[in-house]
């Protein structure tokens, strides 16, 4: 319980925290402000979840979005080499045990700031008049989102937490790959600009017609219906099994991938695998 409240306070006075929810929160305010007040002026607004997609559904604003998220953590690493915590840390918790830590910290941190950032951005368009259900035709853009059938079925709840917890999982699952490289090149400047590479390298290089969609990351985590409409494509499953995995399967993939790259930095760390000398301050 007390180190529940240490990490909790921990969290609360971390700057880099606050600076990455206001960050984030004032860039899809940005991308969205043209739909959500000049264009649906006079006439009423459109469900919350329609200004949302178009929020975090814009290329250019992705980029951004990494970077103030990810500021985080993705130094956490880095920190700890440049300081030389490691030659204190290691022997008290061994590899393992620390790159199970990291690994840890990066996910929480980037996992809360998508959360709390999204929840804010929907209580800002509820409150901005936006109404929390609305008409569903075909070429409406909320069919095109992730888990679209429980808004269609009447299920908003559910609908609105899968919508702010899947923003959650997209950050950190960059900024994990993101500390997964700066175990192996830990130098402070360049780090911020790996989250962002590693999102240009997957969207921008045709992988998915390479990579099976079920584990290609933007399609996993897009908060598009991308992963329903493969199976659909494909036959998977009834519609029930269909519908469960588009909800359940974007964290499942996280856990896994976080052991694994869990399992990659325990073994860089040990046979010290960090190609940068340091120079004092990293």
């Amino acid at each position: 319980m007390r180190r529940l409240k240490f990490y909790i306070q921990s969290f609360l006075i971390d700057r880099r925290i606050w600076l990455g929810i206001f960050g984030v929160v004032l860039v899809a305010m940005m991308i969205s402000y043209n739909d959500f007040y000049v264009l649906s002026y006079p006439g009423p607004k459109t469900a919350a979840a329609y200004y949302y997609f178009l929020a975090f559904n814009q290329t250019v604003a992705m980029a951004t979005y990494l970077i103030v998220a990810s500021q985080s953590s993705i130094t956490l690493f880095c920190e700890d080499y440049g300081q030389n915590r490691l030659a204190f840390i290691l022997p008290r918790s061994g590899y393992w045990r620390y790159a199970l830590g990291l690994v840890s910290r990066v996910v929480i941190r980037v996992y809360l700031i998508g959360v709390l950032s999204g929840g804010l951005l929907l209580a800002y368009f509820l409150l901005g008049g936006a109404p929390v259900s609305g008409p569903v035709t075909l070429g409406s853009a909320i069919v095109d989102m992730s888990n679209s059938w429980l808004f269609v079925d009447g299920h908003y709840i559910s609908f609105y937490l899968l919508m702010i917890s899947n923003i959650g999982l997209m950050l950190s699952f960059y900024a994990l790959l993101g500390v997964w490289l700066t175990v192996y090149y830990p130098n402070k400047m360049t780090s911020y600009m790996i989250p962002i590479f590693w999102w240009f390298i997957f969207t921008e290089f045709r992988l998915e017609q390479v990579v099976p969609f079920f584990l290609f990351p933007p399609s996993v985590f897009s908060t598009g219906n991308t992963m329903i409409e493969a199976m659909n494509y494909y036959g998977f499953g009834s519609q029930a099994v269909r519908y469960g995995i588009g909800m359940i399967y974007p964290s499942f993939y996280l856990v896994i991938i976080s052991l694994l790259i869990a399992w990659a930095i325990k073994v860089a760390i040990q046979n010290r695998w960090q190609f940068y000398e340091k120079e004092g301050i990293v």
